[in-house]
């Protein structure tokens, strides 16, 4: 998989982290793009639920480029490693 070649625990615990942030962003994003507002008649109300992609988009965004940054952050570890290792 991406940083998990190499042996150096810290780059394994980032990778590890980077695919929680990742998928765990996506389920967030899913779960939390249902949005629940108020519909009003001349003589009731009722709730609306309807999925917004604006909403969806920022937690995928957020979620997939913190998992990126941590994926970046493994692979200069494991590249820093192989150099001193030379």
């Amino acid at each position: 998989m991406f940083a998990l070649k190499g042996k150096n625990t810290i780059a394994i615990i980032l990778t590890i982290v980077a695919i929680i942030v990742i998928v765990g962003g996506i389920i967030l994003g899913c779960t939390q793009g249902y949005t629940e507002y108020e519909m009003h008649s001349e003589c009731d109300a009722w709730m609306v639920k309807k999925f917004s992609i604006e909403i969806a988009s920022i937690w995928w965004g957020g979620s997939i480029g913190s998992g990126l940054l941590l994926l970046a952050f493994a692979e200069i570890i494991n590249l820093l490693e192989a150099i001193k290792n030379k």
